[in-house]
């Protein structure tokens, strides 16, 4: 069974959407999501774009983890790994 999720065929496609949408992170690199019966956990590794200091940094990863709390409900954990380079 295929799930929706809107306008997105999968939940990857979602995930990669929002996170393109997010200030100071460029790309996904990679993700991993893991099923818990209903519950879902992200892992997820990003460009974060040059040149940001660590503040702003977390400052943008912890709006994209509220993002995606808020955008996919079922979403339990978020773990996000900043880097420039995969």
């Amino acid at each position: 069974m295929t799930r929706q999720f809107g306008r997105f065929s999968t939940l990857f496609s979602l995930i990669s959407a929002l996170i393109g949408e997010q200030k100071g992170i460029e790309c996904v690199f990679n993700a991993i999501t893991i099923q818990f019966g209903p519950d879902t956990m992200l892992a997820v590794k990003v460009k974060m774009n040059p040149g940001l200091n660590i503040n702003d940094a977390v400052t943008h990863i912890n709006a994209l983890e509220r993002n995606l709390k808020a955008r996919i409900p079922k979403l339990k954990w978020c773990f996000v790994k900043p880097d420039v380079t995969d």
